[in-house]
């Protein structure tokens, strides 16, 4: 996936075959984590899951953007094999806090109706790609608080306490399987004025084991305009799902930092494959 910074929302073209299904996943998940919704521009993730023949992973990411107040939720998903974009995605809402029509609810209840109607907007499609939920997490860094929107003090806390190599479950991959994140400079001209050094950092991911060939999962070329001019990643959460050849299809979720209106801000990308 090359970037996920909510920009503008797109709308559905495609209708599912299981779309009631797809909304109950999706309205469970808005129940179940949805957290406070406070100022401050360090995004939380809603893992949504993999599809049952392991193609393809969806998540939603959601927040309050410093600055201009917008709320947004952003559900994109991604063909694990490629480890790219499906078609037509992402889907975002956003809605405009200056917008007359909005009324005085509390900011905790248009924040879940933005995400609501990100959902619904987004339903045809995750049907028609058949996620369902599918796969578990197998590793969660506490210290990411990838789950929670962060206030502008958080989001740094976050940033320093970033985990760049983690230890995968030795009964699902093998002994002493690590994935392991690397950064590195790219020049880039547009970024020259905005992080430290002139140079923001882009990222490689990959999946060591031993006495195993390591598997190269991501290495940045160059960094889309939609990441920003970050400076730095970290591993949030390892998400897995086991198919019925003996493969496993893998999620992992970056959360990457870059310079905002009052500081650091907090976005994820997720990077994927299938491993055996």
């Amino acid at each position: 996936m090359r970037g996920t910074v909510p920009r503008r929302p797109s709308s559905s073209r495609h209708v599912g075959m299981n779309r009631i299904g797809t909304a109950v996943l999706l309205a469970l998940a808005l129940a179940t984590a949805a957290p406070d919704a406070r100022a401050g521009d360090g995004s939380a993730i809603n893992v949504l899951g993999f599809s049952a023949d392991g193609r393809y992973f969806a998540f939603e990411q959601y927040g309050e953007q410093n600055g201009s107040g917008s709320l947004y939720s952003t559900i994109t998903a991604i063909e694990i094999a490629d480890d790219r974009l499906a078609k037509g995605m992402p889907m975002a809402a956003i809605m405009d806090p200056d917008n007359p029509n909005l009324g005085k609810e509390p900011r905790d209840k248009q924040l879940a109706d933005i995400r609501a109607k990100a959902a619904a907007d987004a339903a045809p499609m995750l049907s028609q790609l058949g996620i369902a939920g599918a796969g578990q997490m197998v590793i969660s860094v506490r210290d990411s608080r990838a789950r929670s929107i962060l206030q502008p003090g958080e989001v740094k806390a976050a940033q320093k306490a970033v985990v760049t190599a983690v230890t995968l479950p030795a009964d699902r991959f093998g002994p002493d399987t690590r994935l392991v994140l690397r950064e590195f400079d790219i020049a880039l001209p547009r970024c020259k004025d905005l992080v430290s050094g002139g140079h923001p950092n882009g990222f490689g991911l990959t999946l060591e084991r031993k006495g195993r060939p390591t598997i190269h999962l991501r290495r940045d070329q160059t960094i889309p305009v939609a990441r920003g001019c970050p400076e730095k990643y970290g591993v949030a959460e390892t998400h897995a799902h086991p198919l019925p050849d003996g493969s496993t299809a893998l999620a992992v979720i970056i959360q990457y930092f870059y310079t905002g209106f009052e500081g650091p801000d907090r976005r994820f990308i997720v990077v994927t494959g299938r491993v055996r």
